[in-house]
């Protein structure tokens, strides 16, 4: 899905490549650790326990982009 405007899209781009790696790198960063902060705050909502949160984090950001027995061989070790 795109809904974002063109010219607002070329802003955008141009905006990025203004910024050096090492900005781009810190905004990136930042975004995620705040997407995590989400889920966390919604796994404990969950009901999930402190020491499992690990694992649920694992799948919730990697679970469909790795293979199930990777996936669940790495979950074992968490």
């Amino acid at each position: 899905m795109k809904d974002t405007p063109e010219a607002i899209e070329q802003r955008y781009q141009a905006m990025l490549k203004g910024k050096s790696n090492e900005e781009r790198l810190k905004m990136g960063c930042s975004m995620f650790k705040l997407a995590s902060s989400f889920m966390i705050s919604s796994l404990i909502d969950k009901g999930i326990r402190f020491d499992e949160l690990k694992k649920h984090l694992f799948i919730k950001i990697y679970g469909n982009d790795i293979d199930e027995e990777i996936r669940n061989r790495i979950v074992a070790r968490l």
